[in-house]
């Protein structure tokens, strides 16, 4: 059975289920922040593959070339290192 599909869907709609949240959050306290649920679609994608699948830095680069957006490798970075460490423990 295919594990990269359903992770990187798993992964999207719970990251744009916190994403809406926190727009909503943010939203709601006063503070003028601009979030987008799909910024954290992405990360929360890169992160349930990441844990399913152990793969780091080709998952990072698979997601950059998906995104073309610079300034979220950072992000896509940290999602998979720290999704990757609670696997492994």
């Amino acid at each position: 059975d295919g594990l990269f599909v359903p992770s990187l869907y798993t992964g999207a709609c719970l990251g744009r289920c916190v994403g809406i949240c926190a727009r909503l959050l943010t939203r709601n306290t006063g503070v003028q922040a601009e979030l987008h649920p799909g910024v954290y679609a992405m990360v929360g994608a890169a992160a349930v593959l990441g844990g399913v699948c152990r793969v780091t830095i080709s998952l990072v680069v698979i997601m950059y070339e998906l995104t073309s957006a610079l300034q979220l490798i950072v992000p896509f970075m940290i999602a998979v290192l720290t999704a990757k460490a609670v696997g492994d423990h």
